[in-house]
């Protein structure tokens, strides 16, 4: 049999497309290490914190996010959103934001989040394949009368 199937992230999470699917690994690990406070780092126009803000509140977690300077006068309506969702927001210079990749320095930044869980810009976990809700998927789809020959997404350079 052949045709195409689409399998639509936005309709699972209306409004934050993949990002809730790139998430979830993240919000599964930090359940079962008893985090308090997810914490991440963005942009004044972040999808990725948008979506954190929305999930981690609907999930019981508090929220927070380092992000890269804007003067509080002109915050984007992005940062207003995850504002209304409960996220608590600091921001960085520039020069600060450009080591948001370092560990020594997102240490120094999870001081203040002791029971914290950080999960790095654009929400992507290391091994998104490793956990639970991912191993399910597979699960369904291997019980599908319909295999697929490829699977395409945002991160395939076909």
């Amino acid at each position: 049999m052949s045709g195409l199937s689409v399998f639509h992230l936005e309709r699972l999470h209306p409004g934050l497309g993949n990002k809730a699917y790139k998430l979830a690994p993240s919000l599964l690990d930090a359940r079962s290490k008893k985090a308090k406070t997810l914490v991440s780092v963005g942009g004044a126009w972040s999808n990725h914190l948008y979506a954190l803000a929305i999930l981690g509140s609907k999930q019981g977690f508090k929220t927070a996010a380092f992000v890269r300077e804007v003067e509080a006068a002109h915050l984007s309506a992005t940062l207003k959103d995850v504002q209304s969702w409960g996220m608590q927001l600091h921001f960085l210079s520039r020069s600060d934001y450009r080591r948001r990749d370092d560990p020594a320095f997102i240490n120094q930044l999870m001081q203040r989040y002791p029971a914290g869980y950080f999960i790095p810009e654009g929400g992507s976990s290391a091994d998104n394949s490793s956990t639970p809700l991912f191993k399910r998927e597979e699960k369904k789809k291997k019980k599908r009368a319909v295999d697929f020959d490829n699977v395409l997404n945002k991160l395939d350079e076909r």
